[in-house]
Order: structure tokens, then sequence, then C-alpha cells
């Protein structure tokens, strides 16, 4: 009897990693990221499956400024020390931005608050979201040979 129940368990865990994670993805991959909105409106409960299984939501913000001084530097530099969500934040060049946030939240609401909070305090230009759907790697090891 255990061996079912964990074969049942084991089987809801593939199949809520399909749903939250893997189909958000094919959608995106095969241009039909429009038809996974709709599925999001005409099956809500996948919203809800995420936060029941506490998905963490990966947000990476662009942002562009129209000053450059030490003094907004320094501000920004306050702020963002503030958010513990902010993971990382990178000075950039180029085209499209000035610096780029890693922001990690517990919902997609809890980052509508933070980035509301932070429109509010920083002096910007634009600014522009974008929601990781899937990560492909990750890691802290520095490419150092020996």
């Amino acid at each position: 009897m255990q061996d079912k129940s964990a074969n049942f368990l084991s089987l809801f865990a593939s199949s809520s990693t399909l749903i939250c994670c893997a189909l958000p993805s094919l959608f995106v991959v095969i241009g039909a990221g429009a038809s996974f909105a709709n599925l999001i409106t005409i099956f809500p409960f996948l919203i809800v499956l995420s936060h029941l299984l506490d998905l963490p939501v990966i947000v990476f913000l662009a942002i562009t400024v129209r000053r450059h001084s030490k003094e907004w530097i320094k501000q920004f530099q306050f702020i963002i020390d503030q958010y513990p969500e902010i993971m990382e934040v990178h000075r950039l060049t180029g085209d499209g931005a000035d610096y780029q946030l890693k922001i990690v939240c517990s919902s997609i609401e809890d980052y509508d608050k933070l980035q509301q909070e932070l429109i509010e305090k920083i002096e910007f230009n634009s600014m522009s979201s974008h929601v990781s759907l899937l990560e492909l790697k990750s890691t802290t090891a520095l490419p150092i040979s020996s």
C-alpha cells in the first residue's frame, strides 16, 4: 500500500513540475506564449498550484537612468541595499539598459509590490521587467584553470 502512495505522490510531483515549469517554457520556445496566457485565463488553478508549491519568481529588472552622477550612484546603492530580494545588480555597457537587477520573490504579487517601491524611490528613465521561465544554468564556480 505504501508503494502505491509513493508512486501516486511521485506522479503528482512530476505533474506539478510539468504544469508549473515545463509547459510554460515549451509554449514560449515554440512561439505560443499567448496560448499559454489563455490557458492561465481558462485554468487559473495553475497560478494557485505554483503558490502552493512555493515556487520562487525570478525577475531581471533592466533600468535606464538620466543621470550618472556619483550622488545618483550613492543613492541607488543605498536603495538596493535595503532589499534582500535584490540578489545581484550589474552596471552594463551597450544599449537597452544601464543597470540589470536580479530579483527573487516568493510570488509575482510580491515582486509587483517591490517594483512599485523602487519606482517611488529611484530616479530613472525607464524600467523593464523580464520574468525567468526556466533557469538553464546557475553556478558560482569561477572559470579558473589550475
